[in-house]
């Protein structure tokens, strides 16, 4: 019998695992494709995650952080990422991804405890319906906010060779207060992003933004080829909670 403990929205949990830049499965993605630990088939391969942050204060004091991981990934898509407890050089955390078994592993090393997720079959995605482009589009996508204008560009890099493979950039801007009367100070956020198209995953990401600093993530150290398929397994001797998820929201086992 499963006791009711907490609801939460199933995408929310598992987007370090099936969502996007952000969730932080490790650190820094390279991109968002690390970090959402997309399950590609047939692209095994282990590496290095490094993210890097600076940032300067308004007395000119740089600040520089620094953060590692390991990520695996097998040839069936599954995933595990090994992630740093910063400034120690030691795992804290591992994340396994299982998409043929249907579980989202977390581990908790210094505690000893797992949350095992049980994921739902995915849903077989609805038909697209046509959608029509608004009239009078304009050739520059701008959007408002508030009373400030933001312009996004887009620019092709072509491509270049990173750890032994060939990837493709793109750059990505955003202007603000673009429009607005009187204003001489323009914000541009730029992100640039190379992308390999053997690995499908980002194997460099670099931001800059002036108002949080620049970040770059780096995936090195690259070795293709299938992972030790115990790396992917539940080990033994940890507290384990099970959580079972189904099509909106998720329920945890009875301890």
């Amino acid at each position: 019998m499963k006791l009711l403990l907490q609801w939460i929205s199933a995408g929310i949990f598992l987007l370090p695992f099936v969502s996007i830049a952000g969730a932080q499965g490790c650190p820094g993605p390279a991109g968002t494709e690390i970090t959402l630990m997309r399950p590609v088939i047939g692209a095994p391969f282990s590496a290095d995650l490094v993210n890097e942050t600076t940032r300067t204060l308004h007395d000119g004091t740089n600040i520089h952080r620094e953060t590692h991981a390991k990520v695996y990934r097998d040839s069936e898509g599954r995933i595990r990422c090994d992630e740093e407890k910063a400034g120690t050089g030691k795992v804290s955390w591992i994340m396994i991804s299982d998409p043929v078994a249907r579980l989202a592993i977390r581990l908790n090393l210094e505690k000893k405890t797992a949350t095992v997720t049980h994921l739902p079959q995915p849903q077989k995605p609805a038909p697209a319906t046509p959608q029509q482009d608004p009239p009078n589009k304009p050739s520059r996508k701008t959007d408002t906010l508030g009373d400030k204008n933001t312009v996004h560009t887009e620019q092709d890099l072509g491509t270049q060779e990173i750890e032994g493979f060939t990837v493709s950039g793109r750059k990505f801007s955003n202007t603000t207060g673009v429009g607005q009367v009187g204003n001489d100070k323009l914000i541009t956020s730029v992100l640039e992003d190379w992308f390999s198209n053997d690995l499908k995953i980002t194997l460099l990401s670099k931001r800059d933004d002036p108002q949080f600093g620049s970040t770059a993530d780096k995936v090195i150290n690259i070795h293709t080829g299938n992972p030790d398929l115990a790396l992917f397994q539940m080990p033994e001797g940890y507290k384990v909670k099970n959580l079972y998820c189904r099509e909106n929201a998720c329920i945890y086992d009875s301890e």
